[in-house]
């Protein structure tokens, strides 16, 4: 799964708790339902209901940006099914697999989301490893925030306008704070106190990324 989409506008149309790594897992989860959509060998028909072989490996497979310990997507899984985005087959120990579904809010997740926001995985796993899909996310709301601003001067952040728009995803604004931080470590963004009054610009990492981006990295 190369390109990630998280559903913003639905996410916060009905109220969804759910973090960036459980919107990318459920992400991951589609894309395996749709690959064995036409693969009989890989579901179990009820009464006209399907169910999907999803295992846990299969997922972290499509996600390696998270880089997801078994234990960890286990856990994610369990929460999504608790969060009534998919059901989990009651029979699988007898099926000898994990057989999944959608549930009515994977329905609602996955509506048509003019508000969406979208990851290319694979330019940011090849550009830089490090990095976690909250910092790519911050990366593009400061772009469309600042208007593109930022790659030409310092700019003072609208921290609220930020928090709008990527607060539910990112995790508030402690973890919007600390994802600033480390994108200033890791010299994405360059930072300048004036009058006690903080200000950022793009870094020359940030640079080289957005180059690399136009040229299809």
């Amino acid at each position: 799964m190369n390109k990630i989409t998280i559903n913003k506008g639905n996410i916060e149309k009905y109220g969804f708790n759910l973090s960036y790594r459980q919107a990318i897992v459920l992400g991951a989860i589609s894309y395996i339902f749709q690959k064995k959509a036409n693969n009989p060998f890989e579901q179990v028909n009820e009464n006209g209901v399907l169910w999907f072989g999803c295992s846990v490996n299969s997922i972290i497979k499509e996600v390696p940006i998270l880089k997801l310990q078994k234990n960890a997507c286990v856990k994610i899984v369990n929460d999504l099914i608790v969060m009534g985005f998919i059901e989990r087959h009651f029979d699988c120990a007898r099926l000898s697999k994990t057989y999944l579904k959608p549930s009515e809010n994977f329905r609602r997740y996955f509506e048509n989301d003019t508000n969406a926001l979208f990851l290319d995985q694979g330019f940011c796993i090849d550009f830089d490893n490090i990095l976690n899909p909250t910092h790519w996310i911050l990366l593009n709301c400061l772009e469309k925030t600042t208007e593109k601003a930022i790659y030409k001067t310092f700019v003072s952040l609208d921290e609220n306008k930020i928090l709008k728009s990527i607060g539910l995803i990112i995790g508030g604004k402690t973890r919007y704070k600390t994802t600033l931080s480390h994108l200033v470590t890791y010299g994405y963004l360059e930072k300048s106190e004036i009058v006690n009054k903080t200000y950022f610009k793009a870094g020359a990492k940030f640079l080289e990324c957005k180059k690399n981006e136009k040229k299809g990295f």
